[in-house]
Formats: structure tokens, sequence, C-alpha cells
């Protein structure tokens, strides 16, 4: 009984220590000099949606669920210097800056 009992725990343990999350939270972050970006391209869920705004308040943010293995891209157009900024459950995966134009991707992990 009591080998039983080990074995009970081994496998749960094994178990536990084998789970990954599979799903991780994606925010996008844009910001710069301008108080608008003419154009934001980004992959907006996790079935790989692209969307476009125009004209969008800076700075500006947007977040999602997204898959272990996804690959994420936004892109910013402005006036003036802009960046761009993808976190993957709160740590800075990508980011790009530029006079005009910045995009960044990563593959979710």
């Amino acid at each position: 009984m009591i080998r039983l009992f080990q074995a009970l725990i081994l496998l749960l343990s094994l178990l536990a220590l084998s789970c990954e999350k599979d799903q991780l939270m994606v925010e996008y972050v844009v910001s710069g000099k301008a108080s608008s970006a003419y154009i934001i391209t980004f992959v907006s869920d996790s079935a790989g949606k692209t969307s476009v705004l125009f004209d969008a308040p800076l700075p500006w943010n947007y977040a999602f669920i997204a898959d272990r293995g996804d690959t994420v891209y936004i892109g910013a157009w402005s006036s003036d210097s802009i960046k761009v900024q993808i976190f993957v459950d709160g740590d800075l995966k990508a980011e790009d800056w530029g006079d005009n134009t910045a995009e960044a991707r990563c593959v979710v992990e």
C-alpha cells in the first residue's frame, strides 16, 4: 500500500512539472513625439487576424491572449519619431523605433 501511495505521489509530481502555460498575455505599446499615429497595423488575436487603426492617439496599447508559438507583429507610422514594443507576460520581447516608422515581431514564448 505504501509503494502504491509513493508511486501515485511520484506520478502527480511529474505531471505538475511537465505542465507548461500554453496561453500567454501579449501587449503592444506604441509611443512617440506626435499626438497620434497615422497607421498602426498589428496581429490582434491568436488566430492571426490583422487589424489596422488610423489616427490612433498616442500613447496606445492593446493586449490579448496568444498561444505559445504564435508569431505576433506590430507596425506603426507617424509624422515624428515613434516606438513600438511587444511584451509577453510582462517581459519586453521585441521593440523598434524610428523617425517615422517602427515595426517589431516575435514568437510568443
